[in-house]
């Protein structure tokens, strides 16, 4: 096993590699937002809530709201409840 010194060297910080868009910023901020929320149990486990108010709550469109939700769902943050 390498020492911890080795392996922080191969670490790079991540760099957009193309124009940051105002929807992906949008995005971004629902996203840590919710991260935060859900990491600090202030939304806990079996919460459920709606596209409409995380659009409300953050005034942005759906498809921002959407992204974000994919993206907590691959990071295995959340579950979608199928209607």
């Amino acid at each position: 096993m390498k020492p911890d010194s080795e392996l922080a060297l191969k670490i790079q910080p991540y760099l957009p590699t193309g124009p940051i868009s105002e929807g992906s910023e949008m995005r971004d901020r629902v996203l840590d937002a919710l991260g935060l929320e859900i990491c600090s149990n202030k939304i806990g486990p079996g919460s459920v809530f709606s596209t409409e108010s995380i659009e409300q709550r953050f005034q942005v469109s759906r498809p921002v709201v959407r992204e974000a939700l994919r993206a907590l769902e691959a990071l295995g943050m959340l579950a979608p409840k199928r209607r």
